[in-house]
């Protein structure tokens, strides 16, 4: 996975991407694999351009297969960057639901704890989280609509 905000390394990685999609529209991975791309480089120095930019290869992405992973942890990243962070939430918690549910294989956290970092680190100060422990912090138990697109 794409890991970097060398500019010159997501250029290039950008480039092959807009390649991959050229040659196979319908090359899904490669829509959600250009959408990191695009939320690296707006978390680099690219800003809301290549947010916008993102979320296009994020709907493309869930068009083809609306259970991918990829494009859906970046969906948090561009919902968070919208200030969305209750949808961000909503389907970090649904991705580990999911992966809670398969059992085929164990749950691999190494993909949603990141993005579930994100979120926290986006969280305002002072702000009451949700947990059992606190029974008069209202939870809510809503249901998860797909983010894009």
């Amino acid at each position: 996975m794409l890991r970097t905000l060398d500019l010159e390394d997501l250029e290039r990685a950008l480039g092959m991407f807009h390649e991959a999609v050229g040659l196979d529209p319908e090359f899904g991975a490669a829509h959600a694999a250009l959408a990191r791309c695009y939320v690296l480089h707006a978390q680099g120095s690219g800003g809301d351009e290549h947010y916008q930019l993102a979320e296009r290869s994020l709907r493309r992405a869930l068009e083809l297969d609306p259970t991918d992973l990829e494009a859906r942890l970046q969906g948090v990243h561009v919902d968070l960057h919208h200030g969305n962070k209750e949808q961000a939430k909503a389907t970090i918690t649904a991705l580990r639901r999911e992966a809670a549910e398969r059992s085929d294989r164990p749950p691999h956290r190494g993909h949603v704890v990141p993005a579930g970092r994100a979120l926290r680190s986006a969280r305002p100060p002072n702000t009451t989280t949700c947990s059992p422990s606190t029974p008069a912090t209202p939870c809510s138990s809503a249901t998860t609509r797909p983010a894009w697109p």
